[in-house]
């Protein structure tokens, strides 16, 4: 079921073409960005639209949130950009796009692929909550990955932060891991202690990747780090 919605909209970062009418919606959001081990969190979301034939409903504006260069950096920041024969045929923009897909039970899932910005986060992070405050998004869980030392037939670790203290409730028998240090986290973590999170139920998951030449990870591979990520109360 399709709503269009009305030209206004809170955000001017943010077009938003539709507004699903279901009633019960989850998001699942992923960056292209360092804690992307088995790409993870640039793929699995990818892997979702494809395999749920997801539409898009809207995006968050590139501008102010990316530098092109930083001394000695330049190689991370720039957009790619692909020849042949010496002649440019694309340059790939900084994309943040949000698809929808949904089901006969008059549930929605609104799955976040995007680029993970360079400045400017607690804009970037307005403009994501916003979004889903709009949409009436029950749950959300961004998902990542991370390399370490271990067993490639033993189960992944996963480490969880969230939004709220009750969602730790609703998980203890599940194998989630809780982070006590200090550490330089990436852009989902962050996101779960920016002041408009502290009103939404939302999760970050980084799971540890055995260090593989698996660029593109298969289908199967993904669907498996799906079930193994998913976060406090997204069950």
């Amino acid at each position: 079921m399709r709503v269009v919605l009305e030209a206004e909209y809170m955000n001017e970062m943010v077009e938003l073409f539709e507004k699903p009418a279901e009633q019960e919606i989850y998001l699942i959001a992923g960056w292209r960005q360092w804690a992307d081990a088995g790409s993870i969190s640039s793929g699995l979301p990818r892997y979702l639209v494809q395999h749920l034939d997801a539409r898009k409903i809207g995006e968050i504006k590139a501008d102010g949130f990316y530098m092109f260069q930083i001394p000695a950096t330049h190689h991370l920041l720039r957009p790619e950009v692909r020849f042949k024969d010496g002649f440019c045929e694309e340059v790939r923009p900084r994309r943040n796009e949000f698809y929808y897909a949904s089901d006969e039970h008059n549930r929605g899932l609104v799955i976040f692929t995007g680029e993970e910005p360079h400045m400017n986060e607690d804009l970037y992070a307005d403009a994501f909550f916003d979004v889903m405050q709009e949409l009436g998004v029950r749950r959300g869980v961004a998902v990542g990955g991370v390399y370490g030392s271990m067993p490639y037939d033993k189960d992944r670790n996963v480490s969880c932060t969230y939004s709220m203290r009750r969602m730790k409730m609703s998980c203890p028998n599940t194998p989630l891991s809780f982070p006590i240090t200090k550490a330089a986290p990436p852009l989902a973590p962050i996101l779960c202690i920016a002041p408009p999170c502290a009103r939404l139920s939302f999760s970050s998951s980084m799971a540890l990747c055995r260090p593989m030449n698996l660029p593109n990870p298969p289908p199967f591979r993904r669907a498996c780090a799906l079930r193994t990520i998913f976060a406090p109360g997204m069950s």
